[in-house]
């Protein structure tokens, strides 16, 4: 199955999605850039193009322009998902702008209060960084905790949206 590909350009560097024939318009994966600004590994079978993007595209570009965007799931092609991977995915698609929750919390909100580990590992394993905020969901003491692109990514789209920082890599507040 051939996928293809399109680099969305940010002030962080290249944002890449990719789609299949099958599944456009919705995106099967999203690869934000690593901390040298260069996009995270993509698979062989990937090509790019510049025509025929998805709407998802557009909607990367208008929330680097400081537009507020309502990022969908129905953007996304979630055959691929198991289901506790879509329920936690779908709960942290609720963290508002500008805010963080905690793993933890995000296990509760999620109906599974004693799984923030599993939780942290769905987050690290998270297909969709952005349309599904994963940026958005911190230790409870306030650090960042990992993020596949490195904390100062994670710590730059926090900010983009508004967050406040006690710290270099510590949110003021997680709730």
């Amino acid at each position: 199955m051939s996928e293809f590909a399109a680099r969305v350009p940010t002030p962080l560097g290249d944002i890449v999605i990719v789609w299949t024939a099958e599944s456009f318009p919705k995106v099967t994966g999203i690869y934000l850039p690593n901390s040298d600004h260069t996009c995270m590994e993509l698979p062989d079978t990937v090509r790019f193009t510049k025509k025929g993007l998805p709407p998802l595209a557009a909607k990367i570009k208008a929330y680097f322009a400081g537009e507020r965007v309502n990022f969908s799931m129905a953007d996304l092609d979630l055959s691929v998902l198991g289901p506790f991977q879509k329920t936690i995915l779908t709960k942290a698609t609720k963290i508002p702008l500008g805010q963080v929750w905690s793993y933890g919390r995000l296990a509760a909100e999620a109906g599974c209060p004693r799984a923030a580990r599993a939780v942290g590992n769905e987050m690290a394993r998270n297909p969709y960084p952005l349309v599904v905020p994963c940026h958005r969901v911190v230790r409870a003491n306030g650090e960042l905790g990992g993020f596949g692109s490195g904390p100062e990514l994670k710590r730059e789209l926090l900010l983009l949206e508004g967050v406040k920082f006690a710290t270099k890599y510590r949110v003021a507040t997680t709730e």
